[in-house]
Parts: C-alpha cells; sequence; structure tokens
C-alpha cells in the first residue's frame, strides 16, 4: 500500500513538473506548438546542464567539453541522435584540415566528376566559443544535397 502512494505521489510531482517545464509562450498563429515546446525544454535543460556541472566545478564555461555537450543537444533535437546524422550515400563528407583549419567538406555523389561545381563555404556561429561545425551537419548535408553545391563547412 505504502509502494502504491508513493508511486501516486512522485506520478503525480512529474506531471506538475513537466507541465510547467513545457509550460512556453508560443504565439498563437505558431501551427507546431507541441515541437517548440520540446526544443524549448531542450534548451532549458541545457542551461540547466551547464550551470550545474560548472558550479560543481566539473567544467569551465565555453571549455571543449561545454562545446561538445552543445553539440550533442544541438544534433539531439535535430537529428533525434546525439552523434549526427550517419553515412549519406548521396555525399562524399570528407573530414580534413586546410591550412591548420578544421573543415568539413560535403560533395554530392553525382558531381564528383565534373571540373567546375559551385562551393559554400559557410562559417558557423558562435565566435569560436560555443558550439562546432560538426552540430551544423544536418543543414549542410541538405545544402549540398538539394542544390547540388559542394559545401566547405569551416571550424
Amino acid at each position: 500500500m505504502a509502494s502504491r502512494t508513493t508511486f501516486t505521489i512522485v506520478a503525480v510531482l512529474l506531471s506538475v513538473f513537466l507541465y510547467f517545464y513545457l509550460d512556453a509562450h508560443v504565439p498563437e498563429p505558431f501551427p507546431q506548438k507541441f515541437k517548440l515546446k520540446i526544443m524549448d525544454a531542450f534548451m532549458k535543460t541545457y542551461g540547466h546542464v551547464m550551470s550545474g556541472m560548472t558550479s560543481l566545478g566539473l567544467i569551465e564555461y565555453f571549455s571543449a567539453a561545454d562545446r561538445k555537450i552543445g553539440d550533442w543537444f544541438i544534433l539531439t533535437m535535430t537529428t533525434g541522435f546525439p552523434w549526427g546524422s550517419g553515412v549519406d550515400s548521396r555525399l562524399q563528407i570528407t573530414d580534413t584540415k586546410l591550412r591548420d583549419v578544421r573543415v568539413k567538406i560535403y560533395q554530392p555523389a553525382n558531381s564528383l566528376g565534373k571540373k567546375k561545381r559551385p562551393v559554400l563555404v559557410y562559417f558557423h556561429g558562435g565566435g569560436w566559443s560555443l558550439l562546432s561545425a560538426d552540430c551544423y551537419d544536418p543543414i549542410m548535408r541538405k545544402i549540398s544535397r538539394e542544390s547540388e553545391v559542394v559545401v566547405i563547412s569551416v571550424e
């Protein structure tokens, strides 16, 4: 009997917590409110995790660990997985360095034999402090695939 009561109390408290945690103000004409609320909850969680880990002295803001955790959160929000999208048979993706700068090159497989191809060079935001080129991988793949452009994503 006591375990059933404890379970009920925990379930009610968890439900109330989730209700308020997901309670983000979304403008009325927005068509996918629940998805936006989930993304807001992810960002809140990221902020709480980073604040907690920094307060405990486990990491520092703008460190390599902070960037990696930020990448995991963004990749999980955009792809559903913290490790990214995996292999794409329609693209040739190369991680390399150009003059000691890490870049990721996305080349459409159907244009590999062409001598002249359009190129897009993408510099991600974050001021070399937040996130990395890896968290922009899904959108770089989409741009390269759909527009048949070679994309060079600069770290």
